[in-house]
């Protein structure tokens, strides 16, 4: 696979089209204590390559609770901090607004 290059700063990362970040990840954490790594190739499936990733990220909510996520990061692989094995690619905060 084919890695994606860094959308470098959060603006850039947010004008990407789905399709331009196939082979990376949203990372996101709720409050209520849920995670999950959702792959942006299951996006472009369920929604279209055409979407904007500014048009997604305010629409993301935890299956859980219902609760919109406190965290979100976009990267590069499903493994954004190291914890043995594999080192993380790179990572871009998108919510909240750094």
């Amino acid at each position: 696979m084919e890695k994606t290059d860094r959308p470098y700063g959060i603006h850039l990362a947010l004008k990407a089209r789905l399709n331009e970040l196939e082979g990376c990840w949203l990372d996101m954490t709720c409050a209520c204590g849920r995670g999950i790594k959702q792959p942006i190739k299951m996006l472009v499936r369920s929604l279209g390559p055409g979407h904007h990733l500014a048009e997604i990220v305010p629409r993301l909510t935890c299956k859980h609770c219902g609760a919109k996520p406190a965290t979100v990061h976009l990267c590069e692989t499903a493994i954004r901090v190291f914890n043995k094995g594999e080192p993380p690619g790179w990572s871009v905060q998108l919510h909240p607004l750094a």
